[in-house]
């Protein structure tokens, strides 16, 4: 049996309204299980030589594809909905999977599926990798404005370094930090001595050289 869609339950009203206003052929499928399906789906199955997967009833669900199981053998949870379009005569084609409801992720959602409705393919793709070119160059010059200001905050502490060079002095100071260590009730505390790690003795380190 399929789930159908209710608005303002299942996904916001607005977001299903919108769906509709870009082409009433998509349809909300909601997926159960994880499944492996075909780019155009209906209910053949295809010859025993060329099988397919295909729109079935299993599992006491409509199953859109081959359900897919744990090593015990028990289908993987889905539990999302999917938007399909109906390409008649030939089935449906899968679009996307909706992800999340949140509001954010469902306006960009949006927001794709009307340039797709309104591009090429070749429009389209063109378009998505001048996004993907341009999100890399950020995450880039993110990375190099991050790095400098990390220089610039160590500067100091590289011109120290610098100046004792120069002048012969290279045995490491060794700066240490004095810990208490205490629970309730203890008499006697303990004391524990041991070395400054870096940041501690005031260098700015990249996070993913933290440990």
């Amino acid at each position: 049996m399929r789930r159908e869609c209710t608005p303002g339950i299942d996904l916001p009203a607005w977001f299903c309204s919108e769906i509709k206003g870009i082409d009433d052929k998509l349809q909300f499928i909601w997926q159960p299980f994880r499944t492996l399906y075909e780019d155009v789906m209906n209910e053949y199955s295809g010859s025993f030589e060329d099988s397919r997967h295909n729109i079935h009833n299993e599992l006491g669900q409509e199953l859109w594809g081959y359900p897919l199981c744990d090593l015990r053998g028990t289908p993987i949870p889905d539990q999302t909905w999917h938007i399909w379009r109906h390409a008649w005569p030939h089935g449906f084609t899968h679009v996307i999977k909706i992800e999340s409801t949140e509001d954010k992720y469902l306006a960009i959602l949006l927001e794709r599926l009307h340039l797709q409705a309104n591009m090429s393919l070749r429009e389209y793709r063109k378009h998505r990798q001048t996004e993907d070119q341009e999100a890399k160059k950020k995450r880039q010059k993110d990375t190099q404005d991050y790095l400098e200001n990390i220089n610039h905050e160590n500067a100091p502490f590289f011109k120290k370094a610098m100046e004792n060079a120069m002048s012969g002095r290279l045995n490491p100071t060794n700066p240490t930090k004095d810990s208490i260590i205490s629970y309730p009730g203890q008499k006697n505390r303990s004391r524990i001595i041991r070395p400054l790690d870096d940041s501690e003795g005031g260098l700015v380190i990249p996070d993913h050289l933290k440990r």
